[in-house]
């Protein structure tokens, strides 16, 4: 297990774990460190409150309580309202004048439903190794993290807050740990990747970092964002036995209601005309009352043209086939559905864009096509995860590097991850034989995870593309710039978008920069439904 190492920090002396990482490089790891105040009895669905400094040395060995959610795996109802910690790894702490290491945060996925940042999940060696300290956090989820009643009471958001709160204690803290505080890039992926898009939107995050990397995810894809939070959260009180109209009396209700059952009633709070749309979460960020403390006010969309945005260097991307993700588990009952009733999958944010073009005049140009007015059926799925994938990802991706380049002089690099190999986390948990890469297939590649840990063959595919991404990932958090210079691996220049060239780095088996290959189906969105843009 290694020998363990103290260090003392502004909150207090903690006492991590010295260890190796499997190519033999140093690893120093302190494991649940306290960034907030526990959210707990009073604290449940507050802001996070500031932590006071603790006595002592603290022990930060064991990985952290997840927040309480549903296990994805096996449908569990895990966790505990006492969560708000994040974990530290490096390679050596710092000493003399040493030269302090840029910073990476990273921010788990999940739908705002579930998730963890914990080790099992997202093992730190193969960025360590590259010359970084790198942070991930757990924050709230669910209605623990998202609930909103559009009052001061409860505004929504706190999973968010919550992040805000994680950025601020590195800000303080992380230069004992040998990080730079002003060389800090936040990175996620999914509901992650949202995450870090709504850091920049918000006025709260001035100055808590300066580049981003957003995988799969931002404030544009539909999942990501609700205005019915409020309507769910009256739903679930009545579920619960709870039926008021009265936003006071449900907020005293459920402050008083178990934590884990809470979560539980959650997954069932979508009547039975909506259950067609895939990816759809109960509670999500959303827009609050204006305060000085809120952290978001108006529509994502409106915050981007509008350019009150932080324009820092942005990194972001989507795999090959995200929307295989909705694969999972699809039946010939499911197929009925969709044919029978196309047009209840789609979001109600795609009739909020354009009032001139109905919901049903959407439904039918998007079945078009995508499927040439045929039914869905075994036949084309292919078609449809290409519409999946641009609905719930490609889309928003496309519409906020379009949106962002018009505004801010800050690069944009743009890319589309396409290697399908054996780490693919992804396509193992959905369980499908299509070729390419699934949503979640570039995490492998990233991190060591545990579920997909395998021995990797040094001169292998996998191997080379670990190598290469990250070099790819830490060289933009250390320079702003993925490439540099160039070598083997990367032998192209990986250069930003602009509005006369929606360049686009693919990263296969080997790397190629070219024109954003679903350019034609993006054009398609932005005449259906996006014609402001």
């Amino acid at each position: 297990m290694g020998d363990t190492v103290t260090l003392e920090t502004p909150q207090g002396k903690l006492r991590g774990r010295r260890t190796t990482s499997k190519s033999g490089k140093p690893l120093l790891s302190f494991l649940s460190v306290p960034y907030a105040r526990p959210p707990v009895g009073v604290l449940r669905f507050k802001p996070p409150q500031k932590l006071e400094p603790w006595s002592g040395i603290r022990d930060a060995l064991e990985p952290a309580p997840v927040c309480p959610q549903e296990n994805v795996m096996n449908g569990e109802i895990i966790g505990q309202e006492d969560c708000l910690y994040l974990h530290v790894y490096t390679a050596q702490l710092p000493s003399g004048g040493a030269v302090l290491k840029p910073v990476m945060v990273w921010i788990h996925g999940g739908g705002f439903t579930s998730g963890t940042g914990n080790p099992d999940m997202y093992g730190p060696e193969y960025l360590v190794d590259a010359d970084i300290v790198l942070v991930s956090i757990n924050y709230r989820v669910g209605i623990l993290g998202f609930l909103s009643l559009d009052n001061e009471a409860a505004p929504g958001n706190m999973g968010l807050k919550d992040q805000v709160a994680a950025l601020h204690w590195v800000k303080e803290n992380i230069a004992a740990f040998g990080g730079d505080p002003n060389n800090v890039t936040i990175f996620g992926e999914s509901a992650g990747g949202a995450s870090v898009h709504y850091l920049m939107l918000s006025p709260l995050t001035k100055g808590l970092f300066h580049k981003v990397i957003a995988q799969s995810g931002c404030a544009l894809n539909p999942w990501a964002f609700s205005l019915t939070n409020k309507e769910r959260a009256f739903k679930l009180g009545e579920a619960l036995g709870c039926k008021t109209a009265d936003p006071n009396v449900l907020l005293k209700f459920l402050m008083k209601e178990d934590a884990l059952n809470l979560i539980r009633v959650s997954r069932n709070l979508f009547p039975s005309s909506e259950c067609i749309r895939t990816l759809q979460f109960p509670f999500v960020p959303t827009i609050e009352p204006k305060s000085t403390d809120a952290f978001l006010t108006e529509h994502p969309m409106a915050v981007l043209r509008s350019r009150r945005f932080h324009k820092v260097p942005l990194m972001i991307g989507v795999t090959s086939h995200e929307g295989m993700v909705t694969l999972k588990d699809l039946q010939d009952k499911h197929l009925q559905d969709y044919n029978s009733k196309f047009g209840a999958q789609l979001p109600e944010s795609l009739s909020h864009e354009s009032s001139s073009v109905p919901l049903s005049t959407v439904a039918s140009g998007i079945k078009h096509f995508y499927f040439n007015d045929k039914p869905i059926s075994k036949n084309n799925l292919s078609q449809f995860t290409d519409f999946q994938s641009d609905l719930h990802f490609v889309e928003g991706v496309y519409a906020t590097v379009k949106l962002t380049i018009a505004v801010s002089i800050a690069p944009v690099y743009l890319y589309k991850f396409n290697f399908d190999g054996s780490l693919g986390f992804g396509k193992q948990f959905v369980g499908v034989e299509m070729e390419g890469a699934c949503h979640g297939d570039d995490l492998g590649y990233l991190f060591r995870i545990p579920l997909v840990n395998i021995d990797i063959d040094p001169s292998s595919l996998e191997m080379n593309t670990i190598n290469r991404m990250v070099l790819l990932w830490t060289n933009f958090a250390k320079f702003g710039n993925p490439t540099p210079t160039l070598n083997e691996s990367i032998p192209v220049y990986w250069q930003p978008c602009s509005i006369r060239n929606f360049r686009c780095l693919n990263i296969d088996k080997e790397i190629t920069l070219k024109e954003f290959p679903e350019l034609k189906r993006m054009k398609f969105w932005e005449d259906m439904y996006r014609s402001k843009l």
